[in-house]
């Protein structure tokens, strides 16, 4: 696994703090909530402001940066954040997808 080394924010803290950061940045605490999908949902890139058709937490493929979007609701705008040139364009992919029983 890849690890880049670099400054995060700590929205609970309100601080900087020193962390690894993973190329695999969800993280979850109780591995029996969460199972493995091939699920084609998981390949498809959004667009900003697309509509997205699952609940869940959406990856930017160029930051890494995480929203979480519900089923029908639009993806942030264009304008949400954005990328230095090397980063490419903002393109979202499903990266936890949340089912509702």
């Amino acid at each position: 696994m890849e690890l880049v080394d670099e400054r995060v924010q700590n929205p609970t803290r309100n601080k900087t703090q020193h962390k690894a950061k993973e190329k695999y940045v969800a993280l979850y605490k109780y591995k029996q909530y969460l199972s493995n999908s091939d699920d084609g949902a998981f390949d498809a890139l959004h667009s900003p402001g697309a509509t997205t058709l699952h609940s869940g937490i959406y990856r930017c493929e160029g930051c890494g940066h995480e929203v979480v979007s519900e089923g029908g609701k639009p993806l942030p705008p264009q304008n949400h954040h954005q990328h230095s040139t090397a980063q490419g364009k903002i393109l979202w992919r499903l990266a936890v997808y949340a089912q509702s029983k």
